[in-house]
């Protein structure tokens, strides 16, 4: 699976420095990744995660009762496991498996517990 984990744009880097060209004879783009895609049904990392259950900022943070840049500073501190899965930098959330993080005002990041990346 050689796009399992990638956006389009990483595709094309990727088969470009494989010095891989288009049946034209074109280097990759992630416009010509996107329509090969589409072309062979092949669905995206992005829409995988969606079909696994991960969900955008707006839905998590109205899950966890959160504003959605609360969500979203979660996100990027690492407090919930989640990931940039298109080109857009749209963020995906993983599934909650154990007790939702909660907002703490005033309280520094330092003193949260944060997710571990080595979990994913």
């Amino acid at each position: 699976m050689f796009a399992a984990k990638k956006t389009d744009h990483q595709i094309a880097e990727a088969l470009n420095a494989r010095c891989l060209r288009s049946g034209t004879g074109q280097p990759f783009s992630r416009l010509l990744v996107r329509h090969i895609r589409k072309t062979y049904g092949i669905e995206s990392w992005y829409e995988r995660l969606r079909r696994d259950g991960w969900r955008t900022l707006t839905e998590a943070a109205k899950d966890l009762g959160l504003y959605r840049c609360t969500a979203q500073r979660f996100a990027l501190e690492g407090v919930v496991r989640a990931v940039r899965a298109n080109d857009k930098g749209e963020i995906l959330v993983a599934p909650l498996t154990e007790v939702p993080p909660i907002a703490h005002p005033g309280k520094r990041c330092l003193q949260r517990s944060v997710f571990d990346p080595r979990q994913r």
